[in-house]
């Protein structure tokens, strides 16, 4: 399994990297630039492998990173944003966090490789912002973004690429598995976190409301009925986007037994207690369980 940290004039800051990278997976670890920014990255992190696309979205430079991939014969691949820091919860009840340590890390890779494959090809971690809403260690079937890891031969299997939509291209993801009989797991006992949305660099060079509402609209249309339009205001997440604008609200566990009865696929046993760090055990009633 590599890491993969997709960046676009962010050269200066990289949080992924100065805050949520272990020591052990820095040699697994590949930023993912733009031919014209290489030499930058190399001077600013010389310890990490710097490779280069020529692509102008962010759903093109996720395709290149799966191809990447396959082509160093991996079959598992974790994307991060480079804006992210992680946490690990503190306490269950109510939930609480605090700041990941570079052992928190590298037991979320491990249980995440572990667990990730044929049948369950995608696994999230929870945001910070919404981590006090569940109490169990994990779910199963819904939202993914961010900090993710996909098993790549049912990319294969279901014939997904990225590119359908040039935004919202993991929820494309996602809801492409799920529709097709696969589940997902979200980490709760994990979280990440960023800043804020739409910061300088990144997707925010070229994204517009105008093509954000694009985005939602062939969401919508290609998912539907399981992909709705809504009306959402915007107060201080989106650096460039305030006020109203139009987005879009998932059924993701929905589309999951659709797509399951559709495909006729058995809910597959997951057993995830003996991947879970001892604290978190003692919350955890649905390992065996879809």
């Amino acid at each position: 399994m590599i890491l993969i940290v997709p960046s676009r004039r962010r050269h200066e800051g990289m949080l992924t990297l100065r805050r949520s990278i272990p020591e052990s997976w820095r040699d697994r670890t590949i930023i993912l630039v733009h031919a014209t920014e290489a030499a930058a990255y190399r001077d600013a992190w010389p310890q990490f492998a710097v490779e280069t696309h020529t692509c102008h979205t962010i759903s093109a430079i996720r395709q290149h990173a799966v191809e990447s991939a396959r082509a160093r014969n991996e079959d598992r691949l974790v994307m991060l944003d480079d804006d992210l820091q992680f946490y690990v919860r503190r306490q269950y009840d109510p939930p609480r966090l605090r700041d990941a340590t570079p052992q928190d890390l590298d037991q979320l890779w491990a249980a995440t490789g572990a667990l990730l494959g044929p049948d369950l090809p995608l696994i999230g971690v929870s945001f910070r912002q919404h981590n006090d809403s569940t109490r169990a260690p994990y779910t199963f079937n819904g939202r993914i973004d961010r900090a993710y890891a996909v098993y790549l031969p049912v990319l294969t299997e279901v014939d997904f690429q990225f590119g359908a939509v040039d935004f919202m291209e993991n929820f494309d993801l996602a809801l492409t598995l799920l529709l097709a009989g696969f589940p997902n797991l979200i980490w709760w006992h994990w979280a990440n976190d960023q800043k804020t949305s739409d910061a300088p660099g990144g997707c925010s060079e070229y994204r517009t409301a105008e093509l954000h509402v694009a985005a939602a609209q062939a969401l919508a249309r290609r998912h539907a009925p399981f992909v709705a339009l809504t009306t959402k205001t915007t107060k201080t997440a989106w650096l460039n986007f305030k006020g109203k604008r139009e987005d879009v609200i998932c059924a993701w566990a929905q589309a999951y037994v659709a797509g399951r009865r559709r495909r006729g696929r058995v809910p597959p046993h997951v057993d995830v207690w003996p991947w879970l760090p001892e604290e978190a055990r003692v919350h955890d009633d649905q390992s065996t369980l879809f």
